[in-house]
């Protein structure tokens, strides 16, 4: 009888440890990504858009999304002790390979979206990061 006693109670704590917020929990995975909207638009075909969040600084790439066009729509950042950087200070740009050697768009910010293809194509890989500080400042 004690057995069974000892079992549920250890099950219950469990489940109640799993349950605690994740900013409670030192091992939460501290990011900053950058939230874009993909926008699939081809000239004769069905429109779609499907959002997707690329890390700042690490080539990033979602399968399965077919795109025409991508902008900049927002920041998340959970690191502590960094103010997260304006909106406007970020840019992203595509890539054709997973090595950030071919181009496939024009850098793309905020209010300058990436205008991609007329028919869609593979999302590629999407690189974003914080604008550099000009020089001088």
């Amino acid at each position: 009888m004690h057995f069974t006693t000892l079992i549920t109670t250890i099950a219950a704590l469990a489940s109640t440890a799993a349950a605690l917020p994740a900013e409670n929990d030192p091992r939460a995975a501290k990011s900053a990504e950058v939230k874009i909207m993909t926008y699939n638009k081809p000239m004769d075909g069905k429109h779609s858009k499907t959002p997707i969040s690329v890390p700042l600084g690490k080539l990033t790439t979602v399968p399965n999304v077919q795109i025409t066009e991508m902008s900049v729509a927002g920041i998340v950042s959970n690191v502590p002790g960094i103010k997260t950087p304006d909106l406007q200070e970020i840019s992203c740009q595509r890539f054709n390979d997973e090595y950030g050697l071919q181009r496939g768009s024009a850098r793309f910010a905020l209010f300058n979206n990436a205008l991609v293809s007329t028919n869609s194509v593979s999302l590629g890989w999407i690189l974003c990061y914080v604008n550099p500080t000009p020089s001088g400042v």
